[in-house]
């Protein structure tokens, strides 16, 4: 699910590609929503099945980031260990959740808990 696009978006970037042809899906549009509202990427056009991404200075921050999503082995995180994490670390992590995708700060306001998708280094 979440996987195949966070991985497309880190390989064309590594190629130095400004767009990629995919047909995306509903949590595709999630994540790239979660990265528009957190400044990682300028904007998003879609034009005949092709995804074109502007990043912020014409440079990704993808290169700080990990993704922890596997369909063979979820990655599953209960809201007492999403707890410590936050007062542990600084990282930023997405979580799938019942509620949609969410990172981890408003995860612990909703008092939820979900699969950790992808973990942000800062």
């Amino acid at each position: 699910m979440f996987y195949k696009i966070i991985n497309k978006i880190k390989l064309h970037l590594q190629l130095k590609n400004k767009f990629f042809k995919t047909t995306l899906i509903k949590s595709d549009f999630q994540i790239l929503n979660i990265f528009l509202k957190l400044n990682i990427i300028k904007s998003v056009k879609l034009y005949n099945e092709k995804v074109y991404i502007i990043y912020l200075n014409n440079e990704s921050s993808f290169k700080n980031f990990l993704n922890l999503h596997k369909p063979s082995k979820p990655v599953k995180i209960n809201l007492k260990n999403l707890i410590k994490i936050n007062r542990k670390n600084s990282n930023l992590f997405l979580i799938s959740t019942n509620k949609g995708v969410i990172n981890n700060l408003e995860a612990e306001k909703c008092k939820i808990g979900g699969f950790i998708i992808l973990k942000i280094l800062q």
